[in-house]
């Protein structure tokens, strides 16, 4: 986020790719990192502490995503699923789906969790 000194400030919106299937650890963002919490729940804390609009969690949409959805309906969290193999198509339907078309250029994208 840019604040300048009229104390304007752009609306970013942010999205975090998050899958299921892993090859050294699946399914790591819903594994318990203490008692309370799951490691997807820690990064959705983190940036509700920030500035950004909006966060959206891209995940695929294969069967064994339906749990991350499911989860993340609970939290209130926006959630997009898209082509399981195609990372970058994923990622642009989520800005072109979810953003208005005059903001599609400001969001914040982060690597896969």
């Amino acid at each position: 986020m840019v604040l300048n000194e009229d104390k304007v400030s752009l609306q970013i919106d942010c999205i975090v790719q998050a899958r299921m299937g892993s090859t050294r650890l699946p399914g790591k963002v819903l594994l318990n990192i203490d008692e309370s919490h799951r490691i997807i729940d820690f990064l959705i804390d983190q940036l509700n502490q920030t500035r950004i609009n909006r966060l959206i969690i891209a995940i695929p949409d294969s069967k064994e995503n339906d749990v991350l959805e499911n989860y993340l309906k609970k939290l209130n969290v926006i959630c997009f699923r898209g082509n399981e193999l195609d990372l970058l198509d994923r990622q642009k339907r989520t800005i072109f789906q979810l953003a208005p078309v005059e903001v599609q250029e400001q969001a914040l994208w982060l690597p896969t969790l």
